[in-house]
């Protein structure tokens, strides 16, 4: 299993940040919606489990952009995300999924 909050603390180390709060944060996901927003101003969204979302999510923030690949494992690590966050399925899914972040407080 992959030891996220370890990668976390390396990626705040090797960034001189100091966080001031760190908790999980999630986005439900419901049927028949592909568009959502999150606004992580001040703040790291670390996006654990990338491999629950399905092929094609474009993620796009102020610092980074993503497509889930087909091939999930080609995602080295956790990313992190912050400023306007979209989250855009390809498809609507058919049922309630969750996406998980580990919230960093800046």
């Amino acid at each position: 299993m992959y030891d996220y909050l370890n990668h976390i603390q390396r990626q705040l180390e090797q960034r001189n940040i100091k966080p001031k709060l760190q908790q999980f944060r999630y986005l439900l996901i419901q049927p028949g919606e592909i568009y959502y927003e999150l606004k992580a101003y001040n703040e790291l969204l670390f996006l654990i489990k990338p491999d629950q979302l399905p092929i094609g999510t474009r993620i796009v923030s102020e610092s980074r952009a993503r497509v889930i690949p087909s091939d999930v494992t080609q995602i080295e690590g956790i990313e992190d995300y912050s400023g306007l966050v979209s989250i855009k399925l390809p498809v609507a899914p058919t049922e309630q999924k969750t996406i998980e972040f580990i919230q960093i407080t800046l």
